[in-house]
């Protein structure tokens, strides 16, 4: 029977009573779905069979955490995995693991495809394979960082926008093909900013997309480049990344709306792109250090 593609994905495979999922669109197109999964039991006991596929998990702990873990039937010397330390696996090898602690984990499921759009988009080959040790955690600080930045959008999926999850993906896509990926034959990327017209047809679009959502790939292809050139291209030329830029021009568009009396903060919200009323006061309040209604009265004054 053919298995759910979604066991990986999500991780149905493992015994976890409070799990939260959010899909990033990671290098190519490519989803790179991430979810964090908790339980308070001290032995939630085995996983079941993950579907063999060719992709990667990227496992990084929350909370310190003891288990077993299994290699195709041969039990491996690790039991332990601290907060904040990574563990990989290869889903073409089957693996399994005793959960034999309470847990909070989130787990990266990464298609090899999204690894090879990274090269690709580098001009070279694919990803044969990535470099690490079955059942050995170490630390690894910029995918910490990551998980970290992406906590909020897993509490709140509806409220980050596509540009900062276009964003997340083809970093963390990025970071693996650097620091972990054997290849072959990888140029550097050019590091040249963006033309008078990208820079203006970029902002166009983003200014056209205030109260909706545009991918970083759309961008791209507007001006003629691959995604991650156009990503770094756009920051030095703006300063900020893509995503950056639109969510400050979602605030100025805010502010300018706020000083029309008849729009209440909600309506504002909407029109602005962002989730819901409070989630325009907590990025408006954390960007000008007041919330709407304080900076609407203040501006009446």
């Amino acid at each position: 029977m053919r298995q759910n593609p979604e066991t990986n994905r999500v991780h149905l495979y493992v015994p976890a009573p409070r799990v939260q999922s959010i899909s990033l669109n990671g290098p190519g197109e490519h989803p790179i779905t991430v979810t964090r999964l908790r339980s308070d039991l001290e032995d939630s006991g085995m996983t079941t069979p993950h579907l063999v596929e060719d992709a990667f998990m990227i496992s990084i702990q929350l909370r310190d955490y003891r288990g077993d873990i299994f290699l195709r039937g041969r039990k491996l010397a690790f039991n332990r995995q601290a907060a904040g330390m990574v563990l990989m696996y290869d889903y073409q090898r089957e693996w399994s693991a005793h959960l034999r602690s309470a847990f909070d984990c989130v787990n990266i499921h990464v298609p090899r495809s999204a690894l090879d759009a990274v090269v690709n988009d580098r001009h070279s080959g694919t990803v044969e394979s990535l470099r690490f040790e079955p059942g050995e955690p170490e630390p690894d600080q910029t995918i910490l960082g990551v998980v970290q930045a992406l906590i909020p959008a897993l509490n709140a999926p509806n409220e980050p926008n596509q540009l900062f999850l276009d964003h997340m993906g083809w970093s963390l896509g990025a970071h693996v093909v650097n620091s972990y990926a054997e290849v072959v034959h990888v140029k550097p990327a050019g590091r040249g900013h963006l033309a008078r017209w990208q820079e203006r047809r970029a902002k166009e679009l983003i200014d056209a997309n205030l109260a909706n959502e545009i991918s970083l790939g759309t961008l791209a292809a507007e001006c003629g480049l691959s995604t991650s050139h156009f990503a770094r291209a756009f920051r030095l030329t703006t300063g900020v990344p893509p995503y950056q830029w639109l969510l400050g021009r979602r605030l100025e568009q805010a502010q300018t709306f706020l000083r029309d009396e008849d729009l209440s903060i909600a309506q504002i919200a909407d029109l602005c792109g962002f989730s819901d009323q409070s989630h325009l006061t907590r990025v408006f309040t954390r960007a000008t250090g007041e919330p709407p209604a304080a900076w609407r009265r203040r501006q009446g004054a």
